[in-house]
């Protein structure tokens, strides 16, 4: 036979609630709170799950030198961001897939 477990539900915690009225959502659910759920939700995990395009720096004499490490790195797809006397700074417009 196996052991039964009895949840004492009239019982009240610290705060005087007891656990009849903390399973009850009914009246805890609220326009709020599924309007949160709904729309807020989603839009928040679309931004935290956006993909960071890399940016790197790049030792570049001239501009061929550039152009060749750029193209090593991104593909066609690359923007310059900054040029300095002897360093670049290149963003990819693509996600870098390594094989």
């Amino acid at each position: 036979m196996s052991p039964t477990i009895v949840y004492d539900t009239g019982r009240e915690n610290y705060r005087g609630q007891t656990a009849n009225a903390l399973l009850n959502m009914n009246g805890k659910v609220t326009m709020k709170s599924l309007w949160i759920a709904v729309f807020l939700l989603p839009i928040w995990l679309t931004g935290a799950c956006e993909t960071k395009l890399p940016v790197f720096y790049v030792k570049a004499s001239n501009t061929e030198d550039l152009k060749k490490h750029a193209f090593a790195r991104c593909g066609r797809r690359y923007r310059v961001l900054s040029y300095e006397e002897d360093t670049a700074r290149i963003e990819c417009l693509e996600k870098i897939i390594e094989n």
